[in-house]
Order: structure tokens, then C-alpha cells, then sequence
């Protein structure tokens, strides 16, 4: 009997060190990748701000325009490893087109983030929800109250399903 009780222990505690293990790597493997995100937004902020380098613009003017169809060309055409970070550059991106009333480019990168989320993560991931959340507030922005509310009714079906109802995003989503 004692032999049996210690046969459980030692394949009892072989199997809590095998799951710990296990846990470990998972969370090295998320270390690794947000480590890697960063340096992406790194790299992309460090060739951004490159920008008004006077050696590189050649004596042009950098005008705000200027400088953001550089940075929406450059997310444009870069940062595939890390869809996440696309979509969440080419976000914010957008809202910065909107402050200056550029509805029609803003709407063109609010969208874009919208398809990258939706590919990378599913329709039902809450950054989708936040991308609907973007043009919901884009439409209500240009009068279109219609779209508005239903993309405002999408993103907080998203969110509170994917969130529960106490979430931030489910308040914000309910403030729009």
C-alpha cells in the first residue's frame, strides 16, 4: 500500500511538473511575441519620425498630409508578421484623418483595419468590435445616423459577448 501511495505521488507530481512546464512555455512563446510586436512599432515609429530629418525630405515641406500618407503607405506595405499591429496602426491612423475632417481617407483606413482584424482574429474578437466601434463613430461624425447605430449595435453584440457586461468597451460601445 505504501509503495502504491508512493507510485501516485511521484506520477501525481510528474504531471503538475509536466503541466507548469507546459504553462511556461506558453507564456515564453507570449513574451516572445510581444517583444517582437514592439520592435515592429518601434522600427515603424523610428522610420516615421525619420521623416523630419531634413536629409531625407530633401528640403520639401513636411506638411501633417505629407507626413500621414507616408505613414499610412509605410503600414500599407509592411509590418505582414504582425497583422495586429497593422490594424491597429492603420486605426489609429484613421482617427487622425478624421480629427482633420478627412472623412473619405479615414474611412479607408478604418476599413482596412476592420478586414485585418476580421482575417487575423474571426468576426467575433472584441478588437473587431472596437474597429466597428471606429466607423460607428466616423458615420455618426458624417451625419450618417443609420450606419451609426447599426455599427454601433454590432460592436456592443461583439463586445459583450466576447467581454461580459461590465467590460470598458461594452460602456463605450453603449456611450456612442
Amino acid at each position: 500500500a505504501a509503495g502504491l501511495i508512493a507510485l501516485v505521488a511521484v506520477v501525481g507530481g510528474a504531471g503538475l511538473a509536466i503541466a507548469s512546464a507546459r504553462a511556461a512555455g506558453i507564456e515564453r512563446d507570449r513574451a516572445e511575441a510581444q517583444r517582437q510586436r514592439a520592435e515592429e512599432v518601434a522600427a515603424f515609429l523610428t522610420d516615421l519620425l525619420g521623416e523630419f530629418d531634413p536629409n531625407r525630405s530633401r528640403g520639401g515641406d513636411l506638411t501633417p498630409d505629407s507626413v500621414l500618407a507616408r505613414a499610412s503607405a509605410t503600414v500599407r506595405a509592411g509590418l505582414d508578421a504582425h497583422p495586429d499591429v497593422r490594424a491597429d496602426l492603420l486605426g489609429s491612423l484613421g482617427k487622425i484623418y478624421q480629427s482633420y475632417a478627412r472623412f473619405d481617407d479615414a474611412q479607408v483606413l478604418l476599413s482596412e483595419a476592420l478586414d485585418l482584424r476580421r482575417q487575423s482574429f474571426g468576426d467575433e474578437h472584441p478588437d473587431v468590435g472596437t474597429s466597428l466601434r471606429d466607423l460607428a463613430w466616423l458615420a455618426y461624425v458624417r451625419g450618417d445616423y443609420d450606419r451609426s447605430e447599426a455599427l454601433y449595435t454590432d460592436a456592443l453584440a461583439i463586445h459583450r459577448r466576447a467581454l461580459g457586461d461590465d467590460d470598458l468597451d461594452v460602456a463605450a460601445d453603449l456611450e456612442g
